[in-house]
């Protein structure tokens, strides 16, 4: 070989071997980043994967803690399923509402269990939840956070808890018989269908929960406090490693793609967050802003200089539309009420729905707009509206604060529901301004609501009898039962007052059951008497009453012949429809209506042809009046003249002397009462049992 071959020999296989140096560098390098871009690829489709996951868990959460807020939208879908077991200590199987929990618990005041109810589709082989976590969540409760939710441990898995504080008119606390009842806990097991969702949203396959250091998990599951509770593994859908020499020719574009899968599953975390956001906000059913919203953003505001004002409106009458219609109907009264809010309202104001029945409004910068918007709400509400192809007129009741630099969101919504009050006491559909004056009664409200709620649990409450007899033959014809209680602090309490106190704050149920409940009793020793109850339309609107009288007489414990209900004319004007639908359902029965207090009202002829009452009690007003006035002894016999065409009994109340006596008997009144005849009494007194006796032989 000569030198310059030999030189050309060297050159070439100096390039060959650059070329090869080169070709294999290139190659390692492709490997490097092929390895590498699939490692990261990893990393991120890990850690997208983990934000995805704690998204889902916060949703789901967030889901829990508005369906508890909201509870009194679906109280009452399995009151029919509960009021078929028998006996409190089963637990009730339900098939509704299955897709919104896997367990509830009903808990007293120390966080105890009262009763348990699992749907059908959820196994009940489970066991009570770990003390410290319900003692977590009354703790939250009780520094002012509603409700309050967190994530457990439970056994080998892990759940959502969510724990809310009931509200007294709730019927989870009637359907459980038990007035400790304070708080409903509900838990949602991430097991099955939650799983199964994470692992379509993620494209991953077979998702499963394992517990903690099982090393079968790929992300642990922590709870509130950042412990590690139980871990969650799964198989990918698609291959990850990076080595295939398949993958090489494709490295980048499976780099874009996986960084474009990337983007797109951050930006749906991002969305995910943003709803998630949207939803702790957002009322679901009215679309307003809700409680937790309205005190944001009161206290955002309290800093200006400007005064603001804020509304708290409360509908009147709202249960009784949903017992009666339907909870579709009430929804839709809910969606047509906000409606009618924002549009009254200034556009600068807010409008939020703090739940059930209860709406709020802040105006800025607005107050002396306020009452004039509020005013043009109150008109247009008690239109007659349809809503769900039903004719309503509604109503409601406004309590109104100035809120100042210095005052507290809790502090205005306090003083705006004291003003509220206010107005219903005033008659309802009317404005009141809270003032300093209205806290003195409402705290004397406050404090006999709470020994009345007292005097209900230990059964404080009891019953007299007075006789209401025959004009004709002077013997007792009817009973009446009066409610009575003998307070250790008060004394004597009028039953006028106490039975409003009832009905302000949600005790009547429970009273007039009490009251109902003595009286079926008191019946079996008395049962050749007639016995009248007067009762609230508050209560009997409630429907249990109507049903707790039905089941006693169809039971044989009672003959509804023997049993009169008397309703004051001035309540008939709130639910009309509702108490006439009643009133026949009981008539059925045997049960006689007795119209109370008659003439006092503005419509009491009217209300004689609208409702079945079978006799009328005319008040002990008249027949006073009666003493002093010609004009009022003519009223007198027009009356009685009146309801004798209508064929009903005439019943005279309020007979105190011999001269009340004469003057009802001219008149034509069939049946006397009043204490010339006797006082209320025992239904142990002697002389009731010598009228039963004397009636029975007479029979």
């Amino acid at each position: 070989m000569s030198g310059a071959q030999k030189i050309k020999f060297d050159e070439a296989a100096r390039l060959t071997a650059l070329f090869a140096l080169f070709v294999l560098t290139a190659v390692a390098a492709l490997l490097i980043v092929s390895w590498k871009t699939t490692s990261d690829s990893n990393r991120a489709e890990s850690s997208r994967i983990n934000q995805a996951i704690d998204a889902a868990l916060q949703r789901e959460q967030q889901r829990i803690v508005n369906f508890a807020a909201n509870y009194d939208d679906w109280d009452d879908e399995f009151l029919e399923d509960w009021q078929s077991v028998q006996g409190l200590t089963e637990t009730v199987r339900l098939t509704d509402p299955a897709e919104n929990f896997d367990v509830m618990w009903l808990l007293n005041s120390r966080g105890g269990e009262i009763f348990t109810v699992i749907p059908s589709d959820v196994a009940p082989n489970q066991s009570f939840p770990p003390h410290h976590v319900t003692q977590r969540l009354i703790a939250q409760l009780r520094s002012g956070s509603a409700p309050a939710s967190t994530l457990a441990k439970t056994g080998d898995g892990a759940s959502i808890f969510v724990l809310a504080p009931l509200d007294e008119q709730t019927d989870l606390i009637s359907v459980a018989a038990d007035d400790s009842a304070r708080y409903i806990l509900l838990e949602e097991r991430l097991t099955g269908d939650f799983l199964a969702g994470v692992g379509d949203a993620m494209q991953l396959q077979s998702v499963t929960l394992h517990p903690l250091g099982s090393k079968m998990g790929q992300v642990q599951i922590r709870d509130s406090s950042n412990t590690a509770i139980a871990e969650l593994g799964w198989s990918m859908a698609v291959e990850s490693s990076g080595l295939s020499p398949d993958r090489i020719n494709f490295v980048f574009a499976i780099a874009i793609l996986l960084s474009a899968f990337g983007f797109i599953g951050a930006r749906q975390f991002a969305n995910s967050f943003r709803a998630i956001s949207r939803q702790s906000k957002i009322d679901h059913l009215s679309k307003l802003p809700n409680r937790f919203e309205l005190l944001r953003r009161v206290r955002q505001k309290r800093d200006a200089e400007d005064f603001s004002a804020l509304a708290l409106i409360d509908l009147d009458s709202f249960k009784s539309i949903n017992d009666f219609h339907g909870h579709r109907t009430g929804d839709a009264v809910i969606r047509h009420v906000a409606r009618l809010l924002l549009e009254c309202s200034p556009t600068s104001a807010t409008v939020a729905r703090l739940g059930g029945d209860e709406f709020a409004v802040f105006f800025i910068r607005e107050s002396d707009l306020a009452e004039e918007a509020l005013n043009q709400f109150l008109r247009r509400l008690s239109e007659t509206t349809i809503i769900e192809g039903i004719s309503l007129r509604l109503g409601a009741s406004i309590g109104l604060t100035l809120l100042g630099n210095s005052r507290h969101a809790s502090e205005g919504l306090r003083q705006a529901d004291i003003a509220m009050y206010a107005a219903k006491k005033r008659g309802k559909m009317q404005i009141a301004t809270f003032d300093d004056s209205m806290e003195t009664p409402l705290r004397e409200l406050l404090t006999l609501k709470e020994e009345l709620h007292q005097a209900i649990e230990k059964r404080q409450i009891f019953v007299k009898y007075q006789p209401i007899i025959s004009a004709k033959t002077g013997k007792i014809e009817t009973l009446e039962a009066l409610a009575r209680w003998s307070s250790s602090v008060r004394g004597n309490v009028a039953a006028d007052k106490f039975i409003m106190v009832a009905e302000e704050f949600g005790l009547i149920g429970r009273l007039g059951n009490l009251i109902l409940e003595n009286v079926i009793n008191d019946m079996q020793h008395l049962p050749n008497v007639r016995i009248a109850l007067n009762v609230s339309t508050a209560q009997i609107a409630t429907f249990e009453f109507a049903t707790m009288l039905e089941q006693h007489i169809q039971s044989g414990r009672i003959n509804g012949e023997n049993f009169d209900i008397e309703i004051t004319e001035t309540h008939l004007v709130h639910d009309p429809q509702i108490i006439l639908h009643v009133m026949k359902r009981l008539s059925n029965l045997g049960v006689r209506f007795v119209l109370d207090d008659f003439g006092t009202g503005f419509a009491s002829i009217g209300f004689l042809r609208q409702f079945p009452f079978n006799a009328v009690k005319i008040d002990r007003s008249i027949i006073n009046e009666c003493l002093l006035s010609s004009q009022a002894r003519t009223m007198l016999s027009s009356i009685v003249a009146m309801a004798h065409a209508c064929e009903m009994i005439v019943v005279a109340e309020g007979i105190e002397t011999e001269r009340h006596e004469a003057l009802a008997r001219a008149a034509g009144c069939d049946l006397l009462q009043g204490w010339l005849f006797g006082r209320a009494v025992n239904a142990d007194d002697r002389s009731l049992h010598i009228a039963t006796l004397a009636k029975a032989h007479a029979a």
